[in-house]
């Protein structure tokens, strides 16, 4: 079995075939990670990384912990410890830089400070954006903060997006439903690109457990994963025909207070973490995958589990994952009950979802291949046009 593939390195993650590393002047690109940093951002940053280094040149990587492995075509990696050390590096780096800036992060908090100063001094900005930030930080604190801090908090993180967008040459974002929500929000068009998640594509199996199984892989955080609800939904007569086996790290209190709550302990395994090698064939072993509560965002699982055979299971409100699987999508509303009745319907007719969420997932990424062919065309304009900075300077000198 295996861990999550949100929580491991990926070996082969790409959506879009990688072209060969055309001539070009030499051009410095600038990634600033996020301060929160987790498994799955990581494997995002190193997918975004590698096609960047196809297109420009050298990277210069700013970050926390852990450190990013070498990568072809990867200048120099910097990792400061403390927040002021960051922001210090960050800065000193878009002042020095030659060729383009690009932000990478999960939060917007700080980074218009950043898109602000590269675009003061000329530099071209990439941005890619995996969360829409008021959203997730409603959906994160809105329970615990008082509703005027909250609306607060939120203006600012729609001002900073607002500006980031503004100033950015090209905005990449990770799923469908973001680029509709920031092309109404902010008016932008031709500058707007879908780059998904790093994913893994597998050999479908017909080596299935004799069981019917339901698999979980990913981070074991109460908050978005609807582990709950599928705990629960074992506990219903519709279900009970079902094991789940859960892979990943996290938080494990809440969870097995929930399955002890609900007495399902004989059905439900909680398998720690595993190996990138055991998430697969936990993929190629199991029959289903409920995909997360989440109305955006395209989990890298929902690619890795369709290719190997499995059949997805999601919440309507889940717009993007409904929207790939298409004619294939079998969705509940979001409750035990809802989820244990779609559960027992997808068992029923598992070899004709499987066809269709197969078809209409391969539709999806040959689409996103082509889209990734043409970002890779607007980023080597960007680098072939950014003039460095010195010849700026000694342009103005001579004058």
């Amino acid at each position: 079995m295996s861990a999550s593939p949100d929580n491991a390195t990926t070996a082969r993650a790409t959506v879009a075939s990688e072209p060969e590393r055309p001539e070009r002047t030499r051009t410095d690109a600038f990634i600033f990670t996020s301060l929160g940093i987790r498994a799955g951002f990581m494997r995002h940053c190193l997918h975004f990384l590698r096609f960047l280094s196809m297109h420009a040149c050298d990277v210069v990587i700013h970050g926390f912990p852990p450190p990013l492995p070498a990568l072809e075509g990867v200048a120099s990696i910097t990792v400061p410890r403390g927040t002021t050390r960051l922001f210090f590096h960050a800065t000193r780096t878009i002042l020095s830089c030659r060729g383009l800036v690009v932000l990478t992060t999960q939060e917007n908090y700080a980074q218009v400070f950043l898109a602000l100063l590269a675009f003061a001094v000329g530099r071209p900005v990439i941005y890619d954006m995996q969360d829409p930030v008021p959203e997730s930080f409603v959906a994160l604190f809105g329970r615990r903060f008082s509703k005027p801090l909250v609306a607060l908090v939120s203006w600012w993180l729609l001002l900073s997006e607002a500006v980031i967008c503004r100033v950015a040459s090209i905005v990449c974002v990770v799923s469908p439903g973001m680029r509709t929500m920031l092309a109404a929000r902010h008016n932008l068009r031709d500058k707007l690109f879908l780059f998904p998640n790093a994913h893994t594509i597998h050999a479908a199996s017909s080596a299935r457990f004799a069981q019917p199984t339901i698999a979980f892989a990913g981070g074991l955080q109460p908050l978005f994963r609807g582990l709950e609800i599928q705990v629960d939904a074992l506990a219903l007569p519709a279900a009970r025909k079902f094991r789940l086996l859960i892979a990943g790290e996290g938080e494990r209190a809440w969870l097995e207070r929930r399955i002890a709550q609900t007495g399902v302990g004989d059905r439900v395994s909680v398998l720690g973490f595993l190996s990138p090698a055991e998430v697969q064939q936990l993929w190629e072993q199991a029959h289903l995958l409920v995909v997360e509560n989440l109305s955006y965002g395209l989990p890298s699982k929902l690619f890795e589990a369709v290719s190997a055979g499995v059949v997805v299971v999601s919440p309507a409100a889940s717009a993007d994952v409904n929207a790939v699987l298409g004619d294939g999508a079998l969705t509940f509303d979001g409750s035990a009950s809802g989820l244990a009745e779609a559960l027992d319907s997808a068992w029923a007719q598992l070899d004709q979802l499987r066809v269709k969420q197969c078809r209409n997932t391969k539709a999806f990424l040959q689409a996103i291949e082509r889209e990734q062919q043409a970002l890779g065309t607007r980023v080597e304009d960007l680098a072939r046009r950014a003039r460095p900075i010195r010849k700026m300077q000694a342009n103005g000198n001579a004058g």
